[in-house]
């Protein structure tokens, strides 16, 4: 990989001729056994075909300050090429989208999820943002969340369990879904002698409104416990990969006509 493209400079060029792009990971309803909604995360191929990984260019991303406008991109690219194809008629579906702490007291993400809801043809679609762990999580945020909320935007919690997604700012920060950790996840059914994933989910439970998701779920065995111990929304490679957006679209409305 040439290195000269994870400069400012390249990540601009990168995001503004659409070479970074949005592919789509389900959250399904074990109730109904149907997508509810989806992450959007963002791909990337250098000029070669080579993949360039997340965790690689998504830190360069933010430590440049092009956070906002990768979301921006993925935010428009959906809009446009993936929504409208939607065959989800009357029943809500909710697409979320990653943003940093520092990314969400944005005025330019608030206008551009103003412009995004106000675009939308079919208004069971919802707009959700993941907050991620990986900066402080402060009562900073509060006046942001609310008037993202105002607008009709979900707020999630991605990643509780680690980093700066602590048990302490659930109940502080007005949260409509919390995102358990994949490492938390994968001790579902196993040998955890603190009781970890058990606490995690009686601590969320006990905060009214808000909805559990379990992230990273990659077989039955952690399906059926997570399931035994109330949780009813799920995200992972046991369910589905991330996929292409046209993909995505197959699987979703096969199973909308089915």
């Amino acid at each position: 990989m040439n290195n000269l493209i994870l400069t400012k400079t390249g990540l601009e060029e990168a995001i503004r001729d659409g070479s970074i792009i949005p592919v789509i990971q389900s959250f399904i309803c074990c109730q109904s056994r149907r997508i509810i909604g989806a992450e959007v995360l963002a791909r990337w191929s250098d000029y070669n075909g080579a993949n360039i990984p997340p965790d690689v260019f998504i830190p360069e991303i933010i430590r440049n300050g092009l956070e906002v406008k990768l979301t921006l991109s993925l935010m428009s690219n959906i809009r446009e090429s993936v929504l409208p194809k939607l065959k989800h008629k009357g029943r809500e579906f909710f697409i979320g989208f990653n943003t940093s702490p520092e990314c969400l007291k944005s005025t330019t993400l608030h206008s551009a999820c103003r412009d995004f809801l106000s675009k939308l043809d079919n208004k069971n679609v919802r707009l959700a943002l993941e907050i991620t762990e990986n900066q402080p999580i402060t009562t900073a945020l509060i006046p942001s969340i609310q008037k993202l909320k105002q607008l009709g935007v979900k707020i999630i919690l991605d990643d509780f369990g680690s980093g700066y997604a602590t048990p302490e700012i659930l109940g502080v920060i007005p949260l409509d879904i919390v995102k358990i950790d994949r490492g938390l996840t994968a001790l579902a059914g196993k040998n955890d002698p603190d009781f970890r994933l058990e606490r995690s989910i009686r601590k969320i439970r006990s905060y009214k409104g808000i909805e559990i998701l379990a992230e990273g779920v990659e077989n039955e065995a952690e399906y059926s416990w997570m399931e035994r111990h109330g949780v009813k929304v799920f995200q992972g490679y046991f369910f589905s990969r991330p996929l292409a957006c046209e993909k995505f679209l197959n699987v979703y409305n096969q199973g909308i006509d089915e």
